[in-house]
């Protein structure tokens, strides 16, 4: 094996990294992720939270309003995340009015919504992860907040996961990505074709899977550009790397091995899709790092987290934490 693709939270990521290091290895990571981070061994196609969290922060203060409030899994990835959110808003005059964790794989979120409701937000900043958004959905539903209510914007949600959820609750509500299959031009029609013969026609595809075949394209032209399929020559020839993706021409930026790509936030219609809202008008490179904080005051936030969580990338049950 001279590559490894996949990893889905960051907690995997984090966790997989080391080994990746230790043993000079290459992973191409598909997801969005917090930044916070750099490793030689890693190529990271999803984006940065300069090319997602920020961005979408800004429309939704102009476009919806400035209260927020933000729920997420009790990870890596939304501490991260929410952390960046706060930092941005400072000077500015986003509140901040609610920030709620559970435990990843939560299915009881009564009290956070009561608390969502009790402080009617304009808008609810979503970092949840996996099957616990459907618990999430559901409860804002069961306690009448709809979209036309209190909007929420997901930065872990897309055409995949929505599909296990009542669409007449996801309506009207947003995620942020660089990819969405109602994007059009010809790779990405050229890309649904493909997916759905090979898959079948109720298929969907998400960010996440856009990125994991475009790091697999990546890949094979970084070997021709090598001439070898060794760990090395691969790394050097994928740094710069353009090509033309179902999400556009998207690039690996030489310094960071992160990704050049266009931000964009889309609206859920009634059918599953994504209606594209906003996008930038223009490519942007990636900042790992936000300018809110130092690299080091980043580094000791993170290891701040991960000691309080007994050395793990995420909150620890009593079950898992007991000898």
């Amino acid at each position: 094996v001279c590559s490894i693709f996949g990893g889905w939270t960051s907690e995997s990521r984090k966790t997989m990294k080391p080994i990746f290091e230790k043993y000079n290895h290459l992973l191409f990571y598909p997801l969005e992720y917090e930044g916070l981070e750099e490793s030689d061994n890693i190529i990271y196609l999803g984006p940065t939270p300069n090319q997602q969290v920020i961005p979408a922060i800004k429309w939704a203060k102009k476009e919806i309003g400035n209260k927020f409030f933000l729920v997420g899994s009790d990870y890596i990835f939304p501490r991260s995340i929410n952390e960046i959110i706060k930092n941005e808003a400072k000077g500015t005059n986003i509140k901040i009015i609610g920030e709620e964790y559970k435990q990843l794989g939560e299915t009881n979120f009564k009290e956070i919504v009561k608390s969502i409701k009790l402080k009617n937000p304009d808008i609810i900043i979503n970092t949840i992860n996996g099957d616990s958004n459907i618990a999430f959905f559901n409860e804002l539903k069961k306690q009448g907040i709809s979209s036309k209510e209190i909007p929420t914007i997901s930065m872990s949600l897309g055409e995949d996961e929505i599909r296990h959820i009542d669409l007449s609750q996801m309506t009207g509500n947003y995620s942020a990505w660089s990819y969405f299959q109602s994007l059009k031009n010809n790779e990405n029609q050229k890309f649904i074709k493909s997916f759905k013969k090979r898959y079948g026609i109720h298929r969907v595809i998400s960010d996440p899977m856009e990125k994991s075949y475009t790091a697999i394209n990546l890949f094979t032209q970084a070997v021709k550009k090598a001439g070898i399929n060794e760990v090395s020559a691969i790394k050097k020839a994928v740094k710069s790397l353009s090509i033309d993706s179902p999400e556009g021409n998207i690039k690996i930026d030489s310094k960071t091995q992160n990704t050049i790509q266009t931000p964009r936030i889309g609206k859920i219609k009634e059918n599953g899709q994504f209606e594209i809202v906003w996008e930038s008008n223009k490519p942007i490179k990636p900042e790992p790092y936000p300018k809110s904080k130092t690299k080091k005051q980043w580094d000791q936030f993170l290891i701040k987290l991960y000691k309080e969580w007994n050395n793990h990338w995420a909150k620890q049950s009593e079950k898992q934490t007991t000898p």
